[in-house]
């Protein structure tokens, strides 16, 4: 998910990554991208509190205009993002 999302073709996205009290070194690994790509924001939560809360989490840290969901297992096309801005800009 990480990957398919830095590569995207259109730069201007917030990338919020929620740790939902995992036990493995999902925290260890976003805050070294966030060192290296200021887009990237972690959000550590102190234990597991689901999908729905973990997504509110991040939602009330969004600063942009749209929301764009993507779960752990997720990628989307280098395209993806530019593309629909320009739906929505249409």
């Amino acid at each position: 998910m990480y990957n398919s999302t830095l590569k995207q073709s259109w730069p201007h996205f917030e990338m919020f990554i929620v740790d939902d009290g995992s036990t493995d070194d999902t925290s260890e690994i976003v805050e070294r991208y966030s060192f290296v790509d200021d887009r990237i924001h972690l959000i550590r939560l102190p234990k597991s509190v689901g999908l729905t809360a973990a997504k509110n989490a991040a939602i009330v840290q969004v600063t942009g205009d749209y929301l764009f969901f993507l779960d752990a297992d997720d990628w989307i096309l280098p395209e993806t993002l530019s593309d629909i801005a320009t739906m929505i800009n249409q």
